[in-house]
C-alpha cells in the first residue's frame, strides 16, 4: 500500500503516476494536474497510514507502559500463515514484475489508450513519476500525539461517583419519566 520498491504497491503507484502525470502534460482537456495532485497527496498519506500502522504495531509510546504480551499458543500458526502468504504474494509479484504484467496485460487490452502500452518495472530510470513517488515517501508523517496522563500542574479531578443505575442495575424514576411513589 505504501509503494516501496520492491512490492506490488509500488508498481501500482508507478504505473499510474506515470500515466497521470502524461494525461496532465499531453492530455486533450484540463484538470489533470489536480487529478495528479490528489494522486500524490494520496500516496503521501498512504505512506502516513502505513508508518502508523506499523508504528502501532511494532513500537512503543514514551512515557506509557508497554502492552502485556501473552503466549498466543495454537493460535500462532493461525495468525501467521494468512500473513506470510500476503507478504510472499506482495514481494513475489513485485519482483517478478513480467508475470504481473502477463496477468494485468489482458485486462489493460480491454481500455482504450492513445498512449503506448505502459510495461510494468521495477527501474524505469529517473523519471517524473519516480521523482513524484519520492516526494510522496519522503513527506513526514505528523508526529505520534504524547501519551494521555497527567500534566504537570494541572489539578487532578476525581472520577465522578456511580449513578444508583450504575450500582444497582435498575432505571431510576426519574429516567423513566414516571413519578415515584
Amino acid at each position: 500500500m505504501a509503494g516501496l520498491p520492491p512490492l506490488a504497491g509500488y508498481l501500482g503507484h508507478e504505473a499510474y503516476l506515470d500515466t497521470f502525470w502524461n494525461a496532465a502534460r499531453h492530455g486533450p482537456g484540463a484538470g489533470e494536474e489536480w487529478v495528479l495532485a490528489a494522486l500524490v497527496a494520496g500516496s503521501a498519506l498512504t505512506a502516513t497510514y502505513a508508518v502508523r500502522y506499523l508504528w502501532g504495531a511494532f513500537a512503543s509510546r514514551p512515557g506509557t507502559e508497554p502492552t502485556p504480551q501473552e503466549d498466543p499458543g495454537d493460535r500462532a500458526l493461525g495468525m501467521a500463515v494468512p500473513i506470510a502468504a500476503l507478504v510472499a504474494a506482495t514481494l513475489g509479484l513485485g519482483m517478478w514484475y513480467p508475470g504481473t504484467e502477463a496477468l494485468t496485460e489482458p485486462y489493460a487490452a480491454l481500455l482504450p489508450s492513445p498512449q503506448e502500452p505502459y510495461h510494468l518495472a521495477l527501474w524505469h530510470g529517473l523519471s517524473p513519476a519516480l521523482l513524484l513517488s519520492a516526494a510522496a515517501l519522503a513527506h513526514r508523517p505528523p508526529a505520534v500525539p504524547p501519551a494521555p496522563g497527567p500534566v504537570r500542574g494541572a489539578r487532578q479531578v476525581p472520577p465522578a461517583p456511580p449513578t444508583r443505575r450504575a450500582a444497582t442495575g435498575r432505571r431510576s424514576a426519574a429516567s423513566t419519566g414516571r413519578p415515584r411513589g
